[in-house]
């Protein structure tokens, strides 16, 4: 995995698989009240699915980002159905809060998101 750049609110992490982009790992800051939080998001090119690569991915870029800022949580949103997804974050340490329901519209249609958290002091 390869850090691309630091933004002010958020960072941006390359997966490289034999040395060709493969997905991406984001780190978007909170502000204000929320300025403890990041909303994490990812993605990794359809060959690698299921093969661990981004579970191993997440623990990296977590562990780095909590160790990089003074971030207390990290969250994410997964759409209903996206089960690797879910699997990969809880693998690497996340915990399921609970779902907000129709909070995306994604195709035509609505969509119930999935939600993950996990606290620095929890941290793998």
């Amino acid at each position: 995995m390869r850090y691309i750049k630091v933004q002010e609110v958020q960072n941006n992490y390359c997966i490289e698989i034999n040395a060709e982009a493969a997905g991406n790992i984001s780190f978007d800051r909170g502000t204000d009240v929320e300025r403890f939080n990041a909303e994490i998001g990812y993605w990794i090119a359809e060959p690698y699915w299921n093969k661990g690569i981004m579970t191993q991915a997440l623990r990296q870029a977590v562990s780095d980002y909590f160790s990089q800022t003074d971030v207390v949580r990290i969250f994410a949103k997964v759409y209903a159905g996206n089960f690797a997804s879910m699997r990969a974050l809880e693998k690497a340490g996340f915990r399921k809060t609970g779902i907000q329901h129709k909070a995306c519209f994604k195709n035509g249609q609505f969509l119930d998101c999935h939600c993950f958290e996990l606290l620095k002091e929890y941290a793998l």
